[in-house]
């Protein structure tokens, strides 16, 4: 009889369990506008800038797990990172 061990226990070095890991990641953007002092000085202000931001919006990869960044442990479980969009203004009085 054949006693069959561990089928993770892997006794000759193979790339079978390897993956392509590699990615393109927009990681952060940020784009503004910052309104001209004609009309900020109208509004009794010395500035006022619009901005939105993005953090981890895209990324393009065939790497078959959630986040090719987050695959130290080689199983596939670990959460991708989060995408954040920020909005908000900056005055200056």
């Amino acid at each position: 009889m054949v006693e069959l061990g561990d089928p993770t226990d892997y006794s000759h070095p193979s790339t079978y369990l390897l993956k392509d890991n590699s990615y393109l990641r927009l990681k952060s953007i940020q784009l503004g506008y910052t309104l001209p002092e004609r009309i900020s000085s109208k509004l009794h202000m010395e500035k006022l800038r619009f901005y939105c931001s993005g953090d981890n919006l895209l990324t393009f990869t065939k790497y078959p797990g959630l986040d090719p960044e987050r695959s130290a442990s080689g199983d596939f479980v670990n959460y991708p990172q989060n995408k954040i969009i920020s909005f908000g203004c900056n005055v200056t009085f």
